[in-house]
């Protein structure tokens, strides 16, 4: 006899009312996911140097007047010929911050966030991630991590948002941080 792939076969085992029926059921695989390995996992580091030092990535701002900096992988909109960092699916992307940047270890990370864009235009449309498009680990004053849990490729822009004790370095890290502002034209 003959059966097709995700067939069933009834067993009764008793006569009558006390018959116990038992199915047993097989099936065969329907979907098993990527095939492609366009989802193969990888992990990325950002901001090592040529000897494996670290460098750091991206740049720091501060609000003037207080005690919060800000570190950021790329800028809202991007110098012309420049995109937001490239963040394949089933990726991790480790951002190392500058450990020149001023910001001392005490700091306290008061928030993160990042946005991601299908395109490489980030200022034609973007979201901010949750959920699976942006799982975050390892959040520190020199490092943070970014997970993309979906097949699907973006381009991120990560945001840090630090507070800097006062007197920590004679000013917090904020000489620095106003310094990298102003050297691009934002500041005073």
């Amino acid at each position: 006899m003959r059966r097709a792939s995700g067939a069933r076969r009834v067993l009764a085992v008793g006569t009558g009312a006390c018959a116990t029926v038992v199915v047993i059921a097989w099936t065969t695989a329907g979907t098993g996911g990527c095939y492609t390995h366009q989802c193969d996992q990888s992990n990325v580091i950002l901001g090592l140097g040529p000897d494996g030092g670290v460098v750091g990535t991206g740049e720091l701002f501060a609000t003037e007047g207080t005690s919060v900096v800000f570190w950021e992988s790329n800028p809202t909109l991007p110098a012309p010929g420049q995109t937001w960092t490239p963040f394949n699916g089933n990726e991790h992307l480790t951002f190392l911050l500058p450990p020149d940047a001023g910001i001392p270890a005490n700091a306290t990370i008061l928030n993160y966030w990042s946005y991601d864009s299908a395109q490489d235009a980030a200022q034609v449309n973007n979201v901010n991630n949750s959920g699976n498009l942006a799982e975050y680990s390892d959040a520190g004053t020199g490092s943070i991590t970014v997970y993309n849990a979906t097949c699907q490729s973006y381009y991120i822009r990560v945001v840090v948002q630090f507070f800097v004790p006062e007197g920590v370095g004679g000013d917090g890290g904020l000489e620095m941080a106003d310094t990298a502002k102003n050297a691009d034209g934002g500041g005073d």
